[in-house]
């Protein structure tokens, strides 16, 4: 028997700002970001958009990622609650945010996550196991994408697999409740943004609000450029028309810092620190740890996140068939991960990836096929530079 607790799937839940005039606050954001902010921000060309704009020292698309962080700054409070039960109910729920630079593993541990914290619903070795049929990116959603963030419409994506609960009344909260049981543990966010850009409604936690968790993960950005280049340049040709950086100019960007989401250092180290002051809020994982060492990093993970694997579930090799489950060679090969294109956000976005563009290789020290000697040179010296006296190392495989 499964040591989670949970009655149905652990979905995001979310409140933000529920009344319908605060839909203008948004919309008048947009507009001043256009407006106001847009001329004004550095500038850089973009890995996957046409352009990257620096915001608070962070490189982000303005597209989507731009407005995001904005509204997250100044408008999105995870807490409120607006008197109804399950606004009401929502306010003490824990909150748990899978935070990676992307290609940094974000794909597996979307699965890892998902699986762990609801395999009290859904045995992992079913054959009607949900990630058998739905992409991991669909699982839950993605914090910075638009409609995540008080887009009341009927664009929603459907984050919940549980569609007994639809309603078809109009407003945010009726979607919000036909995708979201009410009787959900947790609400469950993937997001590329800084720890950084998070206000402190999130990072901090009140006796009176629900608790807010990051897990982190962090990997060689020898091996984050490759990924990030190869998927970059895939991605960039299909949407924009434009033409992809070479190898040596994408190089010299990410060693300048410009990449999506980044500078790659300060990304890490923003959350590296937290989890050394907060060990019991951000759990600070490794990829190439991950791929080592999976069992007992998984575990962790669960512990983590307040659902460990009990002696029973352990002696019957559940954690085994959750890392089955979720492994790159199993996740690749099912039909939904190699021709579909599910990842609603992303179509909300008007950005087009297939399901397989997040399935390249998975390997650790890929860059090796890569990297000349002076850019593994340029990139080491850069990494003791930026790391040093962290305590955060990284082994060359």
């Amino acid at each position: 028997m499964s040591s989670a607790s949970t009655s149905q799937p652990i979905v995001p839940k979310t409140d933000y700002i529920e009344e319908k005039e605060d839909g203008e606050a948004y919309r008048k954001i947009d507009a001043d970001i256009c407006r106001e902010m847009l001329p004004n921000l550095p500038k850089e060309k973009g890995w996957i958009a046409e352009q990257l704009v620096q915001y608070k020292g962070v490189w982000l698309t303005p597209t989507f990622a731009l407005k995001a962080a904005v509204q997250l700054q100044h408008h999105f409070n995870l807490f409120q609650t607006t008197g109804s039960s399950t606004s009401a109910a929502r306010g003490s729920l824990p909150m748990y945010f899978l935070a990676t630079l992307p290609k940094s593993g974000t794909t597996w541990l979307r699965a890892l996550m998902f699986a762990t914290l609801n395999r009290s619903l859904y045995d992992a070795t079913s054959p009607h196991h949900p990630l058998l049929t739905t992409g991991p990116h669909d699982c839950f959603p993605c914090l910075e994408m638009d409609n995540m963030l008080g887009n009341h419409d009927h664009s929603r994506p459907v984050t919940s697999l549980d569609h007994d609960h639809h309603d078809d009344r109009d407003g945010g909260d009726a979607m919000i409740d036909s995708y979201v049981p009410p009787t959900s543990t947790a609400q469950l966010f993937a997001t590329h943004l800084p720890y950084s850009l998070f206000p402190k409604s999130v990072t901090t936690s009140s006796s009176t609000c629900g608790v807010s968790k990051f897990v982190y993960v962090c990997r060689n950005p020898k091996d984050v450029f490759i990924s990030l280049w190869k998927f970059g340049s895939k991605v960039k040709a299909v949407n924009t028309g434009l033409t992809p950086f070479s190898l040596e100019e994408a190089f010299d960007l990410f060693c300048r810092g410009v990449c999506p989401y980044g500078p790659y250092w300060d990304h890490v180290l923003g959350f590296w620190k937290a989890s050394l002051e907060m060990p019991g809020q951000v759990l600070f994982l490794k990829y190439e740890d991950l791929r080592k060492e999976p069992f007992a990093n998984v575990k962790r993970l669960a512990e983590f996140l307040g659902q460990p694997f009990s002696e029973e579930e352990e002696s019957k090799g559940v954690v085994q068939q959750i890392i089955k489950l979720c492994s790159f060679e199993n996740l690749s090969s099912l039909e939904i991960n190699k021709t579909s294109r599910t990842q609603q956000y992303f179509v909300k976005a008007n950005i087009l990836v297939e399901n397989s563009d997040f399935f390249r290789k998975g390997q650790v020290g890929d860059w090796k096929n890569f990297f000349t000697d002076d850019m593994a040179k340029r990139m080491d010296q850069i990494i003791d530079e930026r790391f040093s006296g962290s305590g955060l190392t990284f082994v060359n495989p």
